[in-house]
C-alpha cells in the first residue's frame, strides 16, 4: 500500500484509518465521562447561585449570596476543621501502618498467602456491617471492648466511645484506620514486589543497616505509588459521609459534623439546596488547592531523595 510523505515521515492510509477508528471507539467513553462528571459539576455550580424551592420546583438567581452565607457561618469553618482533622487523622496512620504491613508481608514467612488475605479482611467487610460491629463492641451497656477497657483500668467508667463528645471523633478515626489501611497496603505491596533483590544484596555487602536499606532503596521506589494512593485516599476521606453517619450521625453535639454532614443537613434536613451546592463548590475548590500543595510538597521530597 502506498504511503504519503508528511514531514519526512510516511503516513499510510491504513494508519489514518486506524486513528479514526480509535477516535470513534473512545467517543462513547468520552461522552459517558462528560455526562458523569462534567454535567454534575455544571449543575452544581448553577445550583449554587440559585435558591431552589423543592415544593414549587422553582429557582431564583441570587448570585454569590449562598456562598456569603456559608462563609460567614462559623459552623462552616468548624466543620472544615473537623473534616481536615478526620482526613489527616485517618490518612497518616493508614499510610504508616499500610507501609509497615506491606514491608512485613513482602518477606518470606510461613502462611504468607493466608496472612495477606487475612489482612485484607477489614476492607472487604461491608460498611454497614463494620459500623454495626464497632457500635456494638463500644456500646456502654453490652459492649465487649467497652467492658474490657473498664476491667483493665484504662477507663474509670463506661467508655461510650461514640456517645462522648471528646471521644467520638477518635472513635470514628479508629474505625476508619481499621477499615482503610489495607487499601494503602495493597498499593505499596504491589510496588515492593517489583524491586529487584540485587539492590538489597549490594547494600548488605556495603554494610547498610535495615533502616538505611529502607530509606535509600525501598522508600524512593514506593514513594510515587504511595503519593498517588494517599492523595486519592485523602480526597475520599474528605468527602466521607456514610461511615460517620452510621457511627455517630454527626453527633454527639456535632462533635463529628464534617463538611459532608453539613452539606447533607442543608440539603435534606433544611431543604436548602442552593446553600448545600455552595458548600459542595467550596469543598471542590479546597480539594483542588490541597491537591496542588500536596503535589508540590511531594516534588520537593523527591528532589531531596534524589540529591
Amino acid at each position: 500500500m502506498r504511503g504519503l510523505s508528511k514531514g519526512g515521515r510516511t503516513v499510510s492510509a491504513l494508519g489514518r484509518r486506524d486513528r479514526r477508528l480509535g477516535i470513534l471507539m473512545i467517543l462513547p467513553v468520552v461522552a459517558f465521562m462528560l455526562f458523569l462528571v462534567v454535567y454534575p459539576l455544571i449543575n452544581l455550580f448553577t445550583l449554587s447561585v440559585h435558591n431552589y424551592n423543592m415544593l414549587s420546583q422553582t429557582s431564583k438567581y441570587v448570585g454569590l449570596r449562598n456562598f456569603e452565607r456559608v462563609v460567614l457561618n462559623a459552623d462552616f469553618w468548624i466543620s472544615l476543621a473537623r473534616t481536615i482533622l478526620y482526613a489527616f487523622g485517618t490518612l497518616i496512620p493508614c499510610a504508616v501502618l499500610g507501609t509497615l504491613f506491606a514491608v512485613l508481608l513482602n518477606r518470606d514467612m510461613p502462611l504468607r498467602s493466608f496472612v495477606r488475605s487475612f489482612v485484607l479482611f477489614p476492607y472487604l467487610v461491608p460498611m454497614v456491617v463494620t459500623c454495626a460491629i464497632f457500635r456494638y463492641m463500644f456500646n456502654d451497656l453490652v459492649g465487649v471492648l467497652d467492658h474490657l477497657f473498664v476491667t483493665l483500668g484504662l477507663a474509670k467508667g463506661t467508655l461510650n466511645l461514640f456517645g462522648t463528645y471528646n471521644l467520638a471523633m477518635v472513635g470514628v478515626i479508629l474505625v476508619s484506620v481499621w477499615k482503610y489501611t489495607p487499601m494503602i497496603m495493597i498499593a505499596v505491596l504491589g510496588k515492593l514486589q517489583t524491586i529487584s533483590n540485587d539492590y538489597y544484596e549490594a547494600a548488605q555487602v556495603d554494610g547498610a543497616t535495615i533502616w538505611q536499606q529502607f530509606w535509600h532503596i525501598t522508600f524512593p521506589f514506593i514513594l510515587p505509588p504511595l503519593t498517588v494512593v494517599m492523595l486519592m485516599r485523602f480526597i475520599f476521606l474528605f468527602n466521607k459521609w456514610d461511615l460517620i453517619y452510621m457511627l455517630t450521625g454527626g453527633g454527639p453535639l456535632n462533635a463529628t459534623a464534617t463538611l459532608p454532614m453539613m452539606l447533607y443537613s442543608q440539603a435534606f434536613s433544611s431543604y436548602n439546596l442552593g446553600r448545600a451546592a455552595a458548600i459542595g463548590v467550596l469543598m471542590f475548590v479546597i480539594l483542588l488547592l490541597i491537591s496542588r500543595a500536596y503535589y508540590r510538597l511531594n516534588e520537593m521530597a523527591e528532589r531531596r531523595l534524589q540529591a
